[in-house]
């Protein structure tokens, strides 16, 4: 008889332990889509094509394309996007938004393989060609106590594009 009762016991911890895995699948399964829909979603588009305009005005394209030293890069990209603030704008946005997907995958309320597909492509190209404004961001941040923040959004872009960020230094810029 107390054999009984302790397979019933164990039976039912083991469903409801399955449950529970399978609502919680569920949930960063839906978390994770969600991002994914804000990230193809019009909000964001909008800042995407603003740098891709950027990246392909015909004055811009061949300037984009000439190899150079990432010094030089930035003495170019620098003054671009001091002429331009609706580039800074969009990179923020996309650096902020990749920051909170970052912290989802980090909470272990997203998945982290959905998104590094969905956002890990992206990030790579947007890295390369925003860098040195990425790496500003974090050099210049300020928190409200006069401190750099907590969340780096160089480094939330670097998570998804997969670069490791003790490569790289406010020096670089």
């Amino acid at each position: 008889m107390f054999e009984l009762l302790l397979s019933g016991v164990v039976a039912t911890s083991i469903a409801l332990y399955i449950t529970n895995m399978s609502e919680s699948r569920r949930e960063k399964r839906s978390n994770s889509q969600n991002y994914i829909l804000a990230f193809y979603g019009s909000g964001y588009m909008a800042h995407r094509d603003t740098l891709l305009d950027f990246a392909y005005d015909p004055a811009i394209g061949p300037d984009i394309a000439t190899p150079r030293s990432k010094a030089e890069y930035a003495g170019w990209l620098m003054p671009e996007m001091d002429s331009r603030p609706e580039i800074r704008v969009s990179v923020s946005a996309l650096a902020e938004f990749m920051g909170a997907a970052r912290r989802c995958v980090e909470d272990n309320s997203c998945e982290s393989g959905s998104l590094n597909a969905a956002l890990g492509p992206y990030s790579v190209s947007f890295y390369d060609l925003f860098a040195p404004i990425l790496v500003e961001m974090r050099c210049n941040a300020t928190g409200p106590d006069g401190f750099p923040p907590a969340v780096d959004p160089e480094d939330d872009v670097l998570f998804f594009a997969r670069v490791d960020p003790a490569q790289i230094s406010c020096n670089d810029v």
